[in-house]
């Protein structure tokens, strides 16, 4: 098939991670891939183009520019000519056509038959930028709809009952997977910083200081452009990386005994399965996918926004026997291996493309 991929410009958010992983899977699987992104600057574009002549993105190193999820993988990407919405005379003709935003649904909206039949990959609500009655408006164009956990399909089922499929989310083991594990020295908690509200930030950051005060040696480790003033609350053994290599995704989380997910909302929640795949119990608020994808003994779900049952958690963990804090690490590996992995995500989606559900 020729399937066209529509995006806003490629970033490092981990919806992308995950269009990018299925772009490159069905590619992989023998089918015509085109990803088509929004424009940026004009200097980024001319670099873009350049380096799609060469058929790869530049590395990270060499041009600090362009990051993205997207870089130094076999997918062919096309930029609109200018900033804006990507119009229909920008993208091939193709047998499907896939809105990846909800922006882009109604980019799609007016394309002509031969760019595709429309499909709609939902992967998000909850932050400022996905307003819900504007997101309602997009579920009901009468595309295919692909969502990515089952609350998010239940939001979708709610204001616009429709068929839809369901493809969970997966991780790649080539990635993630560090092996066996022991307790970290001293006792260390990471979680992913944003500064979107909803991400749940602030929790975690309170979660941490009550900890602190009874784990004197409580080391974090943070994901993310941390403000000083949040810093200044964290104990002084934080470190903070921004923009870092998959290879030092993996080893940070590897190096934590457990990690917070304090999300109040979002579509699925990419780093519980990531932490999960390096053998990292997860803390997490019971939201978005975290209650469907962590299976018993891989960690705790905690009540939304209860900092004080966070905190108790990341003690137990902190002063948990290492015999028992690795039975919680396995149990975690193997809830993502083989259930949660990247392989099988592409199957599931190429066949909701092949054979999209006519009734719930």
């Amino acid at each position: 098939m020729k399937i066209t991929f529509v995006a806003p410009y490629p970033n490092l958010a981990g919806g992308n991670r995950v269009v990018a992983d299925y772009a490159e899977g069905l590619r992989r699987k023998g089918h015509d891939v085109v990803f088509a992104a929004a424009a940026s600057s004009r200097s980024v574009r001319r670099q873009v183009r350049s380096a799609i002549r060469e058929r790869k993105l530049p590395s990270r190193e060499n041009n600090a520019a362009i990051k993205s999820h997207f870089q130094n993988r076999d997918i062919e990407i096309i930029f609109a000519e200018k900033p804006g919405p990507v119009l229909a005379e920008t993208v091939p003709d193709a047998d499907i056509i896939i809105a990846t935003w909800w922006e882009t649904a109604f980019w799609i909206k007016d394309f002509p038959a031969e760019k595709g039949e429309k499909f709609y990959f939902m992967q998000d609500y909850g932050a400022s930028n996905q307003p819900l009655d504007r997101l309602i408006e997009s579920w009901h164009f009468g595309y295919k709809m692909i969502t990515i956990s089952r609350w998010l399909d239940s939001l979708v089922q709610k204001f616009a009952p429709q068929p839809t499929a369901l493809v969970i989310n997966g991780v790649d083991p080539a990635l993630f997977d560090v092996g066996a594990r022991q307790k970290a020295t001293p006792p260390t908690v990471g979680f992913l910083y944003s500064s979107l509200p909803t991400k749940g930030a602030a929790f975690a950051i309170d979660a941490i200081g009550k900890a602190a005060s009874q784990i004197p040696d409580l080391a974090v480790q943070i994901l993310g452009e941390l403000p000083e003033e949040f810093l200044r609350q964290l104990p002084s053994n934080t470190t903070v990386r921004h923009h870092v290599r998959d290879d030092a995704l993996r080893d940070i989380y590897g190096a934590c005994d457990a990690w917070l997910f304090p999300s109040l909302h979002e579509g699925f929640g990419l780093p519980i399965l990531e932490a999960m795949a390096c053998g990292t119990p997860v803390i997490a608020f019971a939201s978005s996918a975290a209650p469907e994808v962590m299976g018993d003994n891989v960690g705790v779900l905690t009540p939304i926004g209860d900092v004080d049952r966070m905190a108790d958690a990341i003690v137990r963990f902190a002063n948990m026997p290492e015999s028992d804090w690795r039975d919680h690490a396995e149990a975690a590996r193997n809830t993502v291996y083989p259930f949660y992995t990247v392989d099988r995500a592409v199957e599931d989606f190429e066949a909701a493309l092949l054979n999209f559900p006519e009734t719930r």
